[in-house]
């Protein structure tokens, strides 16, 4: 794609977006988010411990394994948990992934029941669609 192409392409996608083109470019030129995206970068390049569970999902070298898809890792605020889904995914990956981590946060703890857990995670599931 041209420089011309490609500028035409940012400013039309950044007004689609209802921001301002020229903000837009200066924000993606700063120092900050630059190093954000480097940052990034090498994240997507050293996928965390989890992924190697499911090595088939990952691509490289055996000493440089790297996602080669969009990945999710979806961290749990309170606690930093971290459920990982490499790759290209169906929708009920992702579902299982947030489920699993709500219900690890509403285990029950002394004198609470296992059916107040349950309920809580359940909260999470998409409703069945009726055919």
């Amino acid at each position: 794609m041209s420089r011309r192409r490609s500028a035409i392409s940012f400013a039309g996608s950044a007004k689609e977006a209802a921001l301002d083109p020229d903000r837009l470019q200066g924000w993606c030129a700063s120092e900050e988010i630059t190093l954000a995206l480097g940052a990034d970068m090498t994240a997507a390049r050293r996928p965390a411990p989890a992924a190697d569970a499911l090595d088939h999902r990952l691509g490289g070298p055996r000493e440089e394994r790297r996602y080669t898809a969009p990945s999710y890792e979806i961290v749990r605020p309170e606690d930093g948990v971290t459920a990982v889904v490499p790759g290209f995914n169906p929708d009920e990956a992702y579902e299982v992934a947030i489920a699993n981590l709500a219900a690890s946060s509403a285990a029950p703890s002394p004198g609470r029941s296992r059916r107040s857990s349950r309920g809580r995670a359940s909260r999470w599931r998409r409703p069945r669609s009726r055919r």
